[in-house]
């Protein structure tokens, strides 16, 4: 008896979280404002910490301190400024979608 086997699909994230990948796997880390006037206009500045977050529960980005003595936030314990990095996970997903994107 054969047993129906799903492939083992990697799931598109919606547009705006794809351009957000997108821009992060071009620039290797970046800061969200950073991404934001990357974007060209297609993600604002009021959505993209919500987009950030929905990546990094997904695996997909990973948020990075930035730590620097002569950083103007370290020195004035001002909360830190965080860059963000593409997982492995989040290489393999944009694989997937260019893989898709050929094939139409």
């Amino acid at each position: 008896m054969g047993k129906n086997k799903k492939k083992n699909r990697l799931k598109i994230p919606p547009p705006k979280e794809l351009e957000v990948l997108k821009i992060i796997q071009e620039e290797g880390k970046i800061y969200a404002v950073e991404i934001v006037n990357k974007s060209k206009g297609e993600i604002k500045k009021g959505s993209i910490y919500n987009l950030l977050d929905r990546l990094a529960k997904k695996g997909l980005i990973g948020p990075r301190v930035k730590a620097s003595k002569g950083d103007l936030y370290n020195r004035f314990f001002i909360k830190p400024r965080f860059y963000y990095t593409i997982t492995a996970l989040g290489k393999r997903v944009l694989k997937e979608y260019w893989k898709v994107q050929q094939l139409q």
